[in-house]
């Protein structure tokens, strides 16, 4: 059975930050607050998935960026949410929990970029924000996760 539709999915990506209050930029959070909030985020897909993943955030690609944009736990949660969701059927849980090992979550001039990896070097998974209106983006991400299906 397929994975439920990621287009559908998405739509939850980018609805979390609007409804978690605050706009994107309005409360500094310091870098060990930020690690705690991905921490619980990744703990609570792990528990969803029964997966046994790690995020790494690759704060050097964050550095540069304006201090009230330093916020990757809002674009790394969201995305765990998702995941989480797809997690919610047993074929979905039994799909993320053998592609969930490791999360990166980094800034380039695209906007924030997350990978998910069964190995380190074995990335099948990218969102960026830059590519967030286009419905064609959705419909990728989908067509990977297919293929990559057993």
């Amino acid at each position: 059975m397929r994975p439920p539709r990621l287009a559908s999915l998405l739509l939850l990506t980018f609805a979390l930050p609007a409804l978690a209050g605050d706009a994107p930029g309005t409360r500094k959070v310091s870098r060990r607050e930020e690690q705690r909030l991905l921490d619980e985020a990744v703990k609570r897909t792990n528990a969803a998935c029964g997966a046994a993943m790690r995020m790494r955030i690759d704060w050097s690609t964050w550095a540069a960026q304006d201090p009230g944009e330093r916020r990757p736990h809002e674009g790394c949660s969201a995305f765990l949410k998702v995941v989480e969701h797809i997690c919610e059927t047993s074929e979905g849980q039994g799909y993320m929990r053998r592609m969930l090992k490791t999360v990166r979550c980094e800034y380039q001039e695209t906007g924030m970029v997350l990978g998910l990896g069964s190995r380190e070097d074995d990335w099948v998974f990218f969102y960026s924000t830059a590519w967030e209106r286009g419905p064609e983006y959705a419909r990728k991400l989908e067509n990977w996760m297919l293929k990559l299906a057993p």
